[in-house]
């Protein structure tokens, strides 16, 4: 099956993603994750990438070309021959369209969560220096103030999710993706998954997210 899932900033998009990989044996495709490698990797690709995800410009032309390219190296591989599940990817109509190009979508999962949960979950995130773990310190917080329980690395706030930041983000989302939610729209491939309680499990999400999939592989 091929998926698109969508949502604003801090909606869950990642931990649903891959919990729906595993749970349907598809691949996770994280434009991100995928960008911050090459990044990290110092790749030719990482180096034009870089400038915009430090910016979080995720409309630049440049950026939508190096994620195409991205993409249809990696949904070419044998691990995507069951399907994949895009997170983050298409953020435009153009992108939309282009993706079209490469492959078709099956369904598009749309994650409705308020706004006050969102800007709760985000601003309060802190993120592994050494091994990338990430923490809530609300929900998830790490054992020791500012010290990772795994490695014992500094925590520190991500520059893109202080509450100035995480705000112009999630305008921003709306901007670009209001559009593509659209065009999936008319073509009749959404479901929408409403998450309203903060006291909700991931499990129980992605099971509701996954009984809904299968109404769909049904119809």
């Amino acid at each position: 099956m091929k998926l698109i899932i969508m949502g604003q900033v801090g909606s869950g998009k990642g931990t649903y993603a891959s919990r729906i990989s595993k749970a349907m044996d598809i691949l996770h495709l994280s434009t991100g994750e995928l960008l911050r490698q090459e990044i990290k990797n110092e790749t030719e690709i990482g180096k034009r990438a870089k400038i915009f995800v430090e910016k979080a410009d995720w409309s630049a032309k440049e950026i939508h070309d190096i994620i195409m390219e991205l993409l249809k190296k990696e949904i070419n591989k044998p691990e995507a021959s069951n399907g994949f599940i895009f997170d983050g990817f298409p953020r435009t109509l153009d992108q939309a369209k282009d993706l079209e190009k490469i492959t078709d979508i099956d369904t598009v999962i749309n994650l409705n969560v308020p706004e006050k949960m969102l800007l709760d979950r985000i601003t309060n995130r802190r993120t592994c220096k050494k091994c990338g773990t990430v923490y809530n310190l609300i929900s998830v917080p790490p054992k020791k103030a500012g010290i990772c329980d795994k490695c014992e690395g500094e925590l520190y706030q991500r520059t893109d999710e202080t509450e100035e930041m995480t705000k112009h983000r999630m305008e921003e989302n709306d901007r670009c993706t209001n559009p593509v939610l659209e065009f999936y729209r008319n073509k009749g491939l959404v479901i929408e998954i409403v998450n309203d309680n903060p006291e909700a499990l991931p499990n129980e999400v992605v099971e509701r997210i996954l009984d809904k999939l299968k109404k769909v592989k049904t119809e």
